[in-house]
């Protein structure tokens, strides 16, 4: 629906593209275990519209 009524198409193009593009809870976690992050968690919040991924490194 924005992107009807907004004058710059592209832009919400791009961002369903990058939306679309995003890997998941658990891809991301994966992500940030294989980059060295340790005790990866997320927890989905908004109705799982968000999700807060967080860890450490040592």
């Amino acid at each position: 629906m924005a992107r009807l009524a907004s004058s710059n198409r592209d832009a919400y193009d791009y961002l369903a593209e990058s939306i679309l593009a995003w890997p998941d809870q658990p891809t991301l976690a994966d992500l940030m275990a294989d980059a060295g992050w340790q005790a990866v968690a997320w927890r989905n919040i908004c109705g799982g519209i968000v999700a807060l991924h967080r860890a450490w490194k040592a």
